[in-house]
C-alpha cells in the first residue's frame, strides 16, 4: 500500500471514531481534515507531543508529511492525533 492511501485510509478511521472531523479530502499525501471545531488547539498540543501540522483556515488541519514517511511514522501521528482529539473532547464535554 502507497503511503498516500495508508494516511487516507487512517484519517477516515479517525473520521469514524470522532465526530468532530466533518471531512477527510487529498491527493496522495497532502490531505486535510475539516473539522466542527477550531483546529487551533489540536495543532498546538499535537505539536508539544510531536506531531507538526498545518492549520488551513479555522477549522482545518493540513497534512504535509515528508514524501520519505515510513507507515510507522504514519501510524504513530495517526494514534498522536487521535489521543490529542479525544483529549480536547474530554475537556471540552464534546460527545463522541
Amino acid at each position: 500500500m502507497s503511503q498516500g492511501k495508508l494516511l487516507t485510509e487512517k484519517l477516515n478511521m479517525l473520521k469514524v471514531q470522532h465526530n468532530i472531523i466533518n471531512d477527510v479530502r487529498g491527493i496522495g499525501l497532502m490531505q486535510g481534515i475539516e473539522l466542527s471545531i477550531h483546529a487551533k488547539p489540536i495543532i498546538s498540543r499535537c505539536m508539544e507531543k510531536g506531531l507538526l501540522l498545518v492549520g488551513a483556515g479555522e477549522q482545518i488541519i493540513r497534512f504535509v508529511p515528508p514524501l520519505i514517511i515510513s507507515a510507522e511514522e504514519i501510524n504513530e501521528g495517526i494514534n498522536i492525533l487521535s489521543e490529542v482529539i479525544q483529549e480536547v473532547k474530554n475537556e471540552s464535554k464534546i460527545t463522541a
